[in-house]
């Protein structure tokens, strides 16, 4: 709450600064380690779609000093970047959907905007900045790195003097040195806390000049965000992944036996980098070269599936494989669950959260369960994040902490999904919402925790199982063992 407090006396500032945004686009919390950084970063540059139009303000917006807000706030705020060429071809297949308004300038808070007119079937959760009024979906096409855009939620809410969004799902580009064409999902964050004596420019230190070196090697890591801090990931994650893989498959892009032209493979990423957030988000990206990040097929995938996700679906509808908690098809044929009994059957609240430790980046045993519809998706802690040679006392910062963070951000994020639904049950049966109860309900979820049995020696697993069910979370060392929870959930069971 302080540190809201304090975006808000900031975002006063419009008022008597108003012709210098990019001062007050720059003013982050951590106003030192911003400026610091900025002195020595120099992204790369990258192509501008032509397509992506911006209006300019009128001159009654300059002589106001700000631009018309958004009508309405909460709900999913959209981000891409001008930095990020697969953001910005993301970025213009979904204003292509039906709805959305075209960009405008955003003079103080730096970038552009645009809205979509249609309600959002997702509310805010209840309890939480910006559930008030009718939600809707914004999305804000930034000037800067989205690794590095730090509390742009808050920011976000400050200038339009609203409640933080619900839900923020950057849209970006994937690198990486295998160059495989994929789409992938991940949560956000920097499970290793920061060991003291790093210098700057270090692994894990971004490299800075200009001062205050000391400084800005302790607060921020060499990918954005802060040290062993993890952001409360999207509840959607598990839908979006599934939906990107049927949409893919259906659009003749998906890699397989069943389509050998298919290109993509669609997968989640350990958690990584930044920015820093309060708000459950992800990332949504194409990857993994400048000849996919240009690509509209690609981007046409991810634009179906949060339009069908975010306007069609709603909280409790599952977009579901055609398959069981045991992996096998449901129905003859494997045909897809009607919505009918996934809202009734199989309903988003009633799967257990799945929390991934240990393995490779890509975490494909996560990837196997999660394509089965009957998780939902926390944070993946991948093997690389491991140092059992640290401390693992409370702060310490080493493995043990990054296990605790994973699983603290998760039943945050979590919790959220509880109070929307636990206020609609209510709601629904004429009785009057109670604050706090989705919180209260957080309970009754059950984290279940894949251990890559591989990934560690027989006295590190040990070590981690321990501390997970000092943390409450169930272990499950193979998929099977994940599976037979799902099972249980099903029945109706502990």
């Amino acid at each position: 709450e302080d540190r809201k407090q304090q975006f808000l006396i900031k975002s006063n500032y419009d008022e008597i600064v108003n012709d210098d945004a990019k001062l007050l686009t720059t003013m982050h919390f951590r106003i030192t380690t911003a400026l610091a950084f900025q002195a020595s970063f120099r992204p790369r540059a990258v192509r501008r779609l032509s397509n992506l139009r911006v209006s300019p303000p009128t001159a009654a917006d300059h002589e106001a000093g700000h631009e018309a807000g958004p009508a309405s706030l909460g709900g999913v705020l959209l981000v891409a970047s001008r930095l990020d060429a697969a953001g910005l071809s993301l970025a213009e297949a979904v204003l292509a959907r039906p709805g959305w308004s075209s960009l405008e300038t955003c003079p103080v808070l730096g970038g552009s905007w645009a809205k979509c007119g249609a309600p959002l079937l997702q509310k805010a959760p209840p309890g939480l900045a910006g559930s008030s009024g009718e939600a809707s979906c914004h999305l804000w096409v930034l000037e800067e790195s989205l690794t590095r855009a730090d509390d742009l939620d808050l920011r976000w809410a400050a200038r339009w003097g609203q409640g933080s969004p619900s839900e923020v799902i950057f849209l970006s580009r994937h690198a990486s040195a295998s160059g495989k064409p994929c789409l992938t999902v991940h949560p956000i964050g920097n499970p290793i806390g920061n060991p003291k004596g790093r210098q700057p420019g270090e692994r894990g230190g971004a490299p800075v000049s200009g001062g205050n070196e000391a400084l800005v090697a302790e607060l921020v890591p060499e990918y954005g965000g802060r040290f062993g801090r993890c952001p409360p990931p999207s509840p959607r994650m598990a839908r979006l992944l599934v939906a990107a893989r049927r949409t893919a498959l259906e659009r003749g892009l998906l890699k397989g036996k069943a389509n050998p032209a298919g290109e993509f493979d669609v997968c989640p990423e350990a958690t990584h980098h930044g920015p820093w957030l309060e708000t459950p988000c992800c990332f949504v990206e194409v990857g993994s070269t400048e000849a996919e990040w240009g690509r509209s097929d690609a981007a046409q995938v991810w634009a179906d599936v949060l339009h069908r996700e975010l306007f069609e679906v709603g909280v409790s509808a599952s977009l579901i494989e055609p398959k069981g908690a045991d992996g096998e098809a449901d129905g003859a044929g494997g045909a897809r669950v009607p919505q009918e009994v996934a809202l009734e059957e199989r309903a988003e609240i009633g799967k257990p959260v799945l929390i991934g430790l240990g393995g490779g980046h890509y975490a494909p045993q996560v990837a196997d369960l999660v394509n089965s519809g009957a998780f939902r998706l926390g944070h993946m802690v991948a093997s690389y994040n491991f140092d059992f040679t640290s401390d693992a006392s409370p702060g310490a910062g080493g493995w043990a902490d990054s296990v605790r963070e994973a699983v603290a951000s998760t039943k945050r994020a979590a919790q959220s999904v509880l109070a929307v639904e636990a206020t609609d049950r209510q709601a629904g049966e004429g009785g009057a919402a109670v604050s706090g109860v989705g919180v209260g309900a957080c309970r009754a979820v059950r984290f279940v925790a894949l251990v890559d049995k591989k990934a560690f020696k027989a006295s590190e697993r040990a070590m981690v199982c321990g501390l997970l069910q000092e943390l409450g979370v169930e272990v499950a060392q193979t998929k099977a063992q994940a599976r037979e929870v799902a099972r249980e959930v099903a029945r109706g069971g502990p």
